[in-house]
């Protein structure tokens, strides 16, 4: 399962690498700073130093300033995380069960992890997502798309999710059935939140231009609510676009902030 130190490892590099593009867009750009004077519903720029007019909004000069101070802006933000990711890497501790048990005195060690708190036991979550669950066996012949984990789901879309948690080591249930108010539901993905101590639920949304498709997600969606699954609470959603397509930054920022 994927931890905050692997988290913030990620974020480092990715910063890293981000700040070195920005720093290179900067060749070019005009340097100075400058200020804007509003006139009624018109901007008008000068040099901060001499006071020069520059132009308006449309001018040239005008527009590579502006780039060059966000771009310096987010330099600057970034070599700050930059700084307080290195020295938490530095400061971090494992504290996954088996590292911590590997920590503790002899008297103190359990013989098994069966042992541990059933709270600690949670956020051991690799094992429950990959124990022998029940999964709904609803047209079989539509699974056809085999994941990374060995699962057989039903489009590429859910491919692409699926292989992006087992990826980040979340583990997850593919089509675990549950029963809300006696009826079934079928979720696409349950998963374990260690971060939470408790399992969410992630609802790929395809074929949006399909009405049938629609109509059964939007059915979906009010049994969740019905029985007390809040929206972008308990169940987080995920979309293709209209033709197809699918984000995968989109679903990796999604996951990241409702699932780490």
């Amino acid at each position: 399962m994927k931890s905050s130190k692997d988290y913030v490892q990620w974020e480092l590099e990715n910063q890293k690498k981000l700040c070195s593009e920005y720093r290179k867009a900067l060749k070019g750009l005009p340097e100075g700073r400058m200020f804007m004077s509003n006139r009624g519903d018109k901007q008008y720029y000068y040099d901060a130093e001499s006071h020069d007019y520059i132009g308006r909004v449309d001018n040239k000069e005008v527009a590579g300033k502006q780039q060059r101070y966000f771009l310096e802006k987010s330099i600057s933000i970034m070599e700050n995380n930059i700084k307080a990711a290195d020295k938490y890497l530095k400061n971090f501790k494992d504290y996954m069960p088996e590292a911590v048990m590997d920590s503790l005195p002899g008297a103190y060690k359990f013989s098994t992890l069966e042992g541990l708190p059933k709270i600690v036991a949670f956020a051991d979550g690799e094992n429950w997502g990959n124990q022998h669950y029940d999964r709904s066996m609803k047209y079989p012949e539509h699974l056809i798309h085999k994941t990374m984990k060995g699962d057989m789901v039903r489009s590429k879309s859910e491919l692409i999710v699926a292989d992006i948690l087992y990826q980040r080591r979340i583990p997850y249930h593919y089509e675990e059935p549950m029963l809300l108010g006696g009826k079934e539901i079928v979720p696409d993905f349950k998963i374990a939140v260690r971060s939470e101590n408790r399992f969410k639920y992630l609802e790929h949304c395809g074929m949006l231009g399909d009405p049938g498709y629609c109509n059964s997600l939007v059915w979906k969606m009010q049994q969740y609510m019905r029985y007390g699954y809040v929206p972008w609470k308990d169940v987080i959603f995920t979309f293709d676009n209209m033709d197809g397509s699918i984000d995968t930054m989109t679903i990796n920022r999604i996951i990241d902030f409702f699932f780490v």
